[in-house]
């Protein structure tokens, strides 16, 4: 079979940009020839250009697309039932992170409708998704981007906090609980803001508190281990409605520091398998943080296995298999 990956881009550019893409489509590319690879997407449209030439369809955050790509949707997914063809549907998001339209909600149940298969990185998207369309799910656990980097160092802050930084992360809403608090706890936030006055009124909630260090740019890979081992415990706040995977949450992983994040999503996921502590409530996260820190050998075992088990190299063998499955 030959596949088709949506969206793409230049292969330096997703390298750079999107390393999840990036690393999907060397994945599916060693199983299945992505025919796309590398060649800029300019619209939905492009889709069409390789229908005839392509056999699957790997659809990456359609949901987020404006209104007017609806009908094109539509007539890829009758098009693919008409000649054949498999689409597969990542479900990544709830929602799109700036929140549901009339034309999302459409182009969601048209991808949960009519997509051969659904591919879900954590279990919690069965809660989310109908009863009807949990058999075309596959379940595969999402790819750690690196293998275990530990070091065993001494932390300069307590909570580590990075990423991209907009208000679905709830950066702002936490601060503004820990400055009512009087926690004696030292945070460092290292990540590109949305906008200047999101980095403002973040800024400002903690104004004063020299225990709160806020750098507004992007965190190099050169220095994101380094960064890792200055702090006790990495937190991931993550409030807003659409949340469900983390890719951040996977580089974090791979450095063995204490994770906390939120009970919900694919931090469940990593809760059962022993890797992460979650919370329910901004106090929670202080009681977390006042806890010692989880540096033992079962807790590494445990992560380095899982890596091993889940490696891009395995992600496309998963895909693979799991569509011969449902051929049979």
């Amino acid at each position: 079979m030959k596949a088709f990956v949506y969206p793409m881009k230049s292969v330096d550019t997703l390298k750079l940009e999107n390393p999840y893409l990036s690393r999907f489509t060397e994945a599916v590319n060693a199983e299945y020839p992505v025919l796309n690879m590398g060649e800029r997407t300019r619209g939905f449209l492009n889709v069409f250009k390789y229908f005839f030439k392509c056999d699957v369809f790997f659809l990456n955050w359609v949901e987020s697309l404006r209104g007017f790509n609806l009908p094109f949707i539509y007539l890829l997914l009758t098009l693919a039932k008409t000649f054949n063809k498999k689409v597969i549907w990542i479900h990544h998001n709830l929602q799109p992170h700036n929140g549901l339209t009339p034309a999302s909600k459409i182009i969601l149940q048209a991808l949960m409708s009519y997509s051969y298969r659904i591919i879900i990185h954590t279990k919690q998207s069965f809660k989310y998704l109908p009863n009807e369309f949990h058999k075309k799910c596959i379940y595969i656990l999402h790819p750690y981007f690196e293998n275990l980097n530990y070091k065993k160092t001494d932390a300069v802050y307590d909570i580590l906090i990075w990423g991209s930084m907009r208000k679905s992360k709830g950066v702002l809403e936490f601060l503004n609980y820990f400055s009512e608090s009087s926690s004696p706890f030292k945070i460092l936030i290292i990540g590109k803001f949305s906008n200047g006055d999101y980095y403002q009124r973040v800024k400002d909630s903690v104004k004063g508190n020299p225990n709160v260090t806020i750098e507004d740019r992007y965190l190099s890979d050169e220095e994101f281990l380094d960064i890792h081992c200055l702090a006790k415990k990495v937190l991931f706040i993550y409030n807003g409605p659409s949340v469900l995977n983390s890719g951040a949450l996977i580089r974090s992983l791979s450095t063995g520091r204490d994770i906390i994040g939120p009970n919900r999503g694919a931090f469940i996921d990593y809760k059962e398998l022993g890797l992460v502590e979650t919370f329910e409530t901004f106090e929670d996260i202080l009681n977390l943080v006042s806890k010692s820190s989880q540096e033992n050998e079962s807790k590494l075992s445990k992560l380095k296995t899982s890596i091993e088990m889940n490696s891009w190299e395995q992600f496309g063998k998963k895909i693979r298999k799991a569509l011969q499955t449902t051929e049979q």
